[in-house]
């Protein structure tokens, strides 16, 4: 573990936060957020940091941003209040700038279930609202998603994107589970999928989608290297396979970095990389006009 405070300049204060440093695992990945989430705490921030988060992922060539966020992080504040200032904050990017943009909002695996049931009635109740999806992330093992399953059964019936964090530093068996129980439409990181053949064909069949972070992913220490990562063979195995930042600031990333590592890794060529941007408007929570759209600007490029 690394202490986070005391940083006096940009510089250290950026070291503190950025998971480069050594970390063991993803619980060691996670104490980071400590840091950001302390200057998190009022709608005002929340709005301006969404807003900010647009800004740099129109900089970096994303049309479609679905950004994670966690409102029970966030209390005492009333979670409806956190909803409502993010969504104003993407909302506005979106106008000025023309990324098109969704709140998945997150629940926490070591949380109370109950505190999970209520954030997914929370996501519910703005799933026409700017609230596209619903997860569930933090530490992985000794916290089953299963335990949250009525909140999963909450946002599954409102019709809302199930992305549940699962096979990151668990099994496969966990992957399994979210496809299987939790109503699963993607999977965060789902690494350890590849223990499992069978799983893969159900994936793949199926058509859910692996939200795969490269960068984030060797941190962890889900992979050994990022040339050990088993993105290439799931792509080229029918896996509907996406390429994501996770966490832009803790690694040091932006998308054209994940996608700059990925060819280099794996010698992806044009028409495997036209493939992934396709799972990625596949795999949106978004409607059929807006898929219709995005997938336009996708062939767009591509001609």
């Amino acid at each position: 573990m690394i202490a986070l405070g005391g940083a006096r300049d940009i510089a250290s204060l950026k070291y503190a936060v950025r998971a480069g440093q050594v970390r063991e695992s993803l619980d060691d990945y996670l104490v980071a957020f400590a840091l950001t989430l302390s200057v998190m705490q009022t709608e005002a921030a929340i709005e301006r940091i969404a807003y900010e988060l647009v800004e740099d992922c129109f900089h970096d060539g994303v049309i479609r941003l679905e950004v994670r966020f966690s409102p029970l992080l966030h209390r005492p504040m009333a979670m409806e209040l956190a909803v409502e200032a993010a969504v104003r904050g993407l909302k506005r990017g979106e106008l000025e700038l023309g990324v098109s943009t969704g709140l998945i909002l997150c629940a926490i695996r070591n949380l109370p279930p109950s505190d999970s049931a209520e954030l997914a009635r929370v996501a519910a109740a703005y799933a026409t609202r700017g609230v596209c999806g619903f997860d569930i992330a933090g530490p992985e093992s000794g916290f089953p998603a299963s335990a949250h399953q009525e909140a999963f059964d909450i946002a599954a019936a409102a019709g809302l994107g199930i992305t549940v964090h699962a096979g990151e530093s668990e099994g496969a068996w966990s992957v399994r589970e979210a496809v299987e129980k939790q109503h699963a439409h993607r999977i965060g990181h789902g690494t350890h999928i590849v223990e499992d053949p069978t799983l893969i064909a159900l994936v793949a069949a199926r058509g859910v989608a692996l939200e795969v972070c490269l960068q984030s992913n060797l941190e962890t220490r889900s992979v050994s290297a990022i040339s050990a990562h088993p993105f290439a063979v799931l792509l080229r195995q029918g896996v509907r396979v996406t390429l994501n930042t996770d966490n832009r600031l803790m690694s040091d990333t932006d998308l054209t970095q994940e996608y700059e590592r990925a060819t280099r890794a794996f010698s992806l060529q044009r028409a495997e990389l036209r493939l992934i941007c396709d799972n990625g408007v596949a795999a949106s929570f978004v409607d059929e006009a807006t898929r219709r759209h995005l997938a336009s600007r996708v062939s767009s490029f591509f001609v």
